[in-house]
């Protein structure tokens, strides 16, 4: 529970007794000596209802503004309250060596796993970094924080070594999720090898078959597209990852029928079309109905399941399809390849 005054509190049935995590104007306890917490930031989603992170800040003796923020994790399985731990303090060492976190952003630690493993996005300062300050940092299950992805640094390929045209990673990074194994999906920017802009500027990666691996760039041609092909990937949102390291993304793409979702089926595998706007959409009897535009819209999110099953919602064109019967709910089935028709509007169902 996050209250409204500023503070943390869990409950867990059955007591459902409130125990406090971190008040403003309280002790910080042990973690910070003589500290108190002058900020209690938004807690992020748990992870198998044990785990959860916040961002926070402390005042007191020898705190100033470069030192007084940092990344908090709650283990609500401890006894007889919530244990708090310390993942990360501005000011304090960073994983590289010489280097101090310089900021941690509070808007974009929003994954945990069952097992407490999370990642977020920070700034890092040092006599050897420069103005390529920003940083994607892991944080594994037993605490420890590691750098994914650094700006500065070329962008690796989807088999391994740097993009062909040396691109390197900017200073944008946005966490798309995390698995039970700690591997993590995120959106990036890119620069030239040179620091200017260039026109394929971001990408999806994952590290989820150990290395860091590119899962798609912009500018990339759409897979079975053919030599002659102009049709490439344009804007990619809405990323997930599964247990099994499935990536799943919807992208706009150049050309006339432009939006759809793809995936790479296992970890590392090729990318593979889900469904296309234009594409026929299975289980409508009324006519031949078509998927219209939106599917690259982030209103309608995608589940993707640890069996590599994507559910997605999508909007219906076709000469009887109107306002009344135009939304359905389909799924892709990876044991067949194909799609299958959930639920429907104006459908009638047997629950």
């Amino acid at each position: 529970i996050q209250g409204p005054l500023g503070g943390l509190w869990y409950s867990a049935a059955p007591a459902l007794a409130l125990q406090s995590i971190a008040v403003e104007a309280t002790p910080v306890g042990s973690l910070i000596s003589g500290a108190t917490w002058s900020v209690v930031g938004q807690r992020y989603p748990w992870g198998a209802d044990r785990w959860g992170y916040f961002r926070g800040r402390v005042a007191g003796s020898g705190i100033t503004s470069d030192n007084d923020a940092g990344l908090f994790r709650i283990d609500s399985s401890a006894t007889p309250v919530p244990l708090v731990t310390l993942i990360a303090r501005e000011g304090e060492a960073a994983p590289e060596a010489q280097t101090s976190y310089s900021l941690i952003h509070d808007s974009n630690v929003q994954v945990c796993n069952g097992a407490g493993a999370s990642a977020f996005v920070g700034r890092v300062a040092g006599d050897s970094v420069g103005i390529a300050d920003a940083r994607l940092f892991s944080v594994d299950a037993a605490g420890s924080v590691a750098v994914l992805a650094a700006e500065g640094a070329h962008a690796p390929s989807a088999t391994g070594p740097s993009l062909a045209d040396l691109a390197r990673f900017s200073n944008r990074f946005v966490i798309g999720g995390i698995n039970a194994s700690g591997h993590v999906v995120f959106e990036a920017a890119l620069t030239a090898d040179d620091g200017q802009p260039i026109q394929a500027n971001e990408g999806i990666w994952t590290d989820a078959s150990g290395a860091l691996r590119m899962v798609v760039r912009r500018g990339q041609a759409i897979p079975d597209c053919g030599a002659s092909c102009s049709e490439l990937f344009e804007n990619v949102s809405e990323i997930a990852i599964n247990d099994n390291g499935t990536v799943v993304f919807r992208a706009s793409v150049t050309g006339s029928t432009n939006e759809g979702i793809w995936a790479n089926l296992g970890s590392g595998g090729a990318l593979s079309q889900i469904v296309r706007e234009g594409d026929e959409a299975p289980g409508v009897s009324e006519c031949a109905a078509t998927f219209a535009s939106g599917l690259s819209s982030t209103s309608a999110r995608i589940v993707l399941a640890d069996s590599d099953e994507i559910v997605f919602q999508a909007t219906l064109e076709g000469t009887c399809i109107d306002t009344t019967n135009d939304q359905g709910i389909w799924r892709y089935n990876p044991s067949s390849g194909q799609l299958e028709l959930l639920l429907r509007d104006s459908g009638v169902y047997t629950v």
